[in-house]
């Protein structure tokens, strides 16, 4: 269970895990992103969003993330929350790998 759920966000892992935990990450990508949607049968998706609607679910999603990318800002960097507190959050700074990199002070 615990690799399912530290792993939802990586599909280069999570595919090589047990099928369990490669389950859990296409479902969650499918699910926020609609990665791979259209390997499912249309009638089966329709079946699903109408037994389950989505009631806006992506912007809420999102502006959770965005909350708690402002309560704890330190806790997102190297991840791809980052981008989303770049992207909407004014003024929102975060070091990127890249500037890990040019700013390695062993390199001098």
């Amino acid at each position: 269970m615990w690799d399912a759920i530290a792993l939802h966000t990586s599909v280069g892992i999570a595919s090589r895990k047990q099928p369990e935990v490669a389950l859990v990450q296409v479902g969650a990508s499918m699910d926020v992103g609609g990665f791979r949607l259209q390997d499912l049968p249309r009638e089966i998706v329709e079946q699903v969003l109408e037994a389950y609607p989505r009631l806006n679910c992506g912007q809420a999603l999102l502006e959770l993330i965005v909350s708690q990318i402002k309560r704890k800002p330190q806790a997102i960097a190297f991840t791809w929350m980052s981008e989303i507190g770049r992207c909407h959050i004014h003024g929102f700074t975060c070091p990127t790998i890249a500037d890990l990199i040019q700013n390695n002070t062993l390199d001098e």
